[in-house]
């Protein structure tokens, strides 16, 4: 590229911070009308212990129930700032050690409000809309969305978290210490459960005799539900109701508004229970691993008298953080709380499970001050302690036995995702739940233009991708053919890569280095390669340790840094699951490091026939990984797929292909494969600039970075159902 291009470049980027700017003062300027600042209220903040007596401890109504307790955060809109800063603790007086069945928890945590939220001062004058929301599985309200809890109540609203007990972050600790406690009852059942909680609170809220603060504040015409990961299915469960339970659970007719953040579906549910949601939606973000195929970009259609409804995917977005809007600061605090308390399990036991299940999203959002003032001592405990496995035996939600983590080589990484960033990740749920709630349940017109895809809005959000009430997706398949040939070739300028396509080439000599992972029990493993040569990367410099994965993509890691082989706990972070196409967009473009994908999917190579699988061949000056006719994990008759990467001394990558397999119907409608290149310096505007159609190419195109992925989409049925 020469210096004319790069300069049309800079100045493209220039002009979308300036307009980023721009927007920034004037969203200042709209005041109250900012979905992502405090509003007009002052948030003011109390708890409260309420007890269900239709149910027993568990969930159950079996026998003569003797109660259920449940602790509620109440956050809401007061005029007063004369009370204390509100500093809050996952310490939850069910678990006091004098209810009988749950073992005694303290947590010397303290996480000061963000949002000046104030202890125990008096409610504003006047009725406000009451939201509900449910956190998700080892969660609480405290740990998931408390930012946006609060910047609701600002903006007038009664806003109740609800902790689960039985389903939350306190009997994951328990189960850790193996320490006694009454879980909710499991499965689908506990889901049932949670949402009787919510029926419950509901109620609860406007009796004067329970919540007299708060009862006649509340305006019973105006209440909504939201929910993360179980939270979501709790929500769903909740305006859907569930026809196959018995008894049957109805929708509950009071709830006028419901966002369900990062699922929707525990599996359970029919297109029958779907369609009795008749209340305005939005399902939030898709990165739920664990969703399977019960994912919202599948759910959405399903919602056929649900109007208005919104579907918001964010691209990139890890599930864990994508709750966490205090993540960082959160983990700081448990860190600091376990090095100071050092006889106490609890406190350690919190920082054991956060970086067994968490660490991916700590090291992607957080940056090295996470550390700050931690000791060298507790830092190797935790490694020592996951790598063990010490609490395993205990803990029935998750399995990190065997987990490794080098904090000290993750340091350098950190973060992860630069791009995506916890402050970014906090403002976007803001943006798009704040609007929703104040369109729908206030009538607040004016919030429906931060409701869309426009173009301007992908400026201002260029992670989220908007569409309401129809989703059109239609297919995207993979359109390799065999001989067809993508290469890669560093500018001059060392920032682009010149990028090509062509036909009628062959497969180069895969040698006979066949990598043994034959008995490897999950699809998901990995190999670290030392080159005998260093290749550039554009923006990054220069390269020579590289990690293999076995889903068919490779990352590099900068000058200096660890082989990813250090954190075993990132291979979730690079492998396949139940994502939309738009948030694996994020995972081949914004992770953080530099991406070589020849078909980024759920490949098994231990299932490749014999003697064939994956193969590197390493000379002086390149390297060829070749792909020998691997299928994709859990397919019956689809054609495997054979492809080859080729890393040059020189920094070119080519990606050759040989015969490629189909789409299962298993798939339908989740992305199938990514592939492509990027530098792991890409930034959210080049989601939409770096998709490129590669067998559409007739010349070479100029940019940093490059992919595609393919898919089965929905069709643009979904969109004749409701408009």
């Amino acid at each position: 590229m020469n210096k004319h291009h790069l300069s049309i470049f800079k100045s493209f980027t220039l002009s979308l911070l300036l307009v980023g700017l721009s927007w920034s003062i004037t969203s200042y300027a709209l005041g109250p009308f900012d979905p992502t600042s405090l509003g007009a209220y002052k948030v003011g903040h109390s708890t409260l212990l309420v007890k269900d007596p239709s149910r027993n401890p568990n969930g159950s109504t079996t026998g003569t129930p003797v109660g259920r307790e449940l602790f509620l955060h109440i956050w809401y809109p007061t005029t007063s700032q004369s009370g204390p800063l509100t500093q809050y603790t996952l310490n939850n007086p069910i678990y006091d050690g004098t209810h009988p069945g749950y073992s005694l928890l303290h947590f010397n945590a303290v996480y000061p409000s963000n949002n000046n939220a104030r202890e125990g001062v008096s409610v504003a004058n006047g009725l406000f809309p009451l939201l509900i929301y449910s956190h998700g599985s080892a969660s609480s309200s405290i740990t998931g969305n408390r930012d946006l809890s609060e910047t609701l109540a600002s903006h007038g609203y009664i806003v109740v978290g609800i902790e689960h007990t039985g389903s939350n972050f306190n009997l994951t600790i328990n189960r850790m210490l193996g320490l006694p406690d009454i879980p909710l009852s499991s499965g689908v059942g506990r889901t049932i459960g949670r949402s009787k909680d919510v029926r419950f609170v509901i109620s609860a809220m406007q009796n004067p005799a329970i919540a007299p603060q708060f009862a006649s504040r509340i305006n019973p015409n105006q209440i909504g539900l939201y929910g993360y990961s179980l939270g979501a299915y709790t929500t769903m469960m909740t305006v859907a109701g569930q026809q196959s339970a018995s008894p049957a659970l109805l929708p509950d007719n009071r709830i006028k508004a419901a966002v369900a953040m990062d699922g929707s579906d525990p599996g359970s549910f029919t297109a029958a229970d779907f369609a009795n949601v008749t209340v305005p939606v939005m399902l939030y973000q898709d990165a739920d691993v664990n969703a399977n195929l019960n994912n919202n970009v599948s759910i959405f259609p399903q919602l056929i008298n649900s109007n208005p409804k919104y579907y918001v995917d964010i691209a990139g977005l890890l599930h864990p953080s994508g709750s966490s809007d205090n993540l960082c600061e959160r983990i700081h605090a448990n860190l600091l709380a376990a090095d100071q308390n050092p006889g106490n399990l609890d406190d350690y036991a919190s920082v054991y499970f956060s970086f067994g299940v968490a660490s991916v999203d700590i090291f992607a959002a957080c940056d090295q001050t996470i550390f700050n003032g931690v000791s060298q001592q507790l830092q190797n405990n935790i490694v020592n302690d996951l790598l063990a496995g010490t609490f395993e035996n205990n803990l029935a939600s998750t399995t990190n036995a065997g987990t490794l983590i080098n904090i000290g080589d993750m340091k350098q990484l950190m973060p992860l995702r630069p791009a995506i960033p916890s402050t970014e990740i906090s403002r976007m749920s803001k943006w798009y739940v704040v609007s929703f709630f104040n369109k729908i349940l206030k009538g607040q017109e004016i919030y429906s233009l931060y409701l869309t895809d426009s173009p301007l809005g992908q400026v201002f959000n260029p992670l989220a991708k908007v569409a309401t009430n129809c989703q059109a997706q239609p297919d995207h398949l993979v359109d390799i053919q065999n001989g067809n040939k993508l290469s890669f070739t560093p500018t001059k300028d060392g920032h682009f890569y010149q990028i090509s396509f062509s036909k009628g080439n062959t497969l180069l000599d895969k040698g006979t280095d066949r990598l043994n992972w034959d008995d490897v029990t999950s699809d998901d493993t990995m190999q670290p390669i030392t080159l005998p040569f260093s290749f550039p990367i554009p923006n990054v410099g220069l390269v020579n340790n590289i990690t293999l994965f076995a889903n068919g993509v490779i990352m590099a890691t900068p000058p200096g840094a660890l082989d990813l082989t250090g954190a075993t706990t990132l291979t979730p972070f690079y492998q396949t699951g139940a994502y939309s196409p738009w948030a694996m967009s994020g995972e081949i473009l914004l992770n953080g490091l530099p991406t070589i994908a020849g078909l980024w999917a759920d490949l098994s190579p231990q299932n490749a026939p014999a003697g064939h699988g994956v193969f590197k061949k390493v000379l002086s000056d390149r390297i060829i990984i070749t792909f020998d006719q691997v299928p994709m994990c859990c397919s019956i008759g689809i054609p495997p797929n054979t492809f080859q990467v080729v890393i040059y001394k020189t920094g070119k990558i080519d990606i050759i292909y040989g015969d490629m397999g189909g789409v299962g119907t298993e798939y339908d409608p989740n992305w199938l494969g990514g592939i492509g290149v990027a530098t792991g310096q890409s930034s959210a505007y080049e989601l939409r600039i770096d998709n490129v159609d590669f067998t559409k190419l007739t010349k070479p195109v100029i940019l940093p970075s490059a992919y595609e992925i393919f898919y089965l989409g929905n069709g643009v049925s979904s969109c004749s159902t409701n408009n």
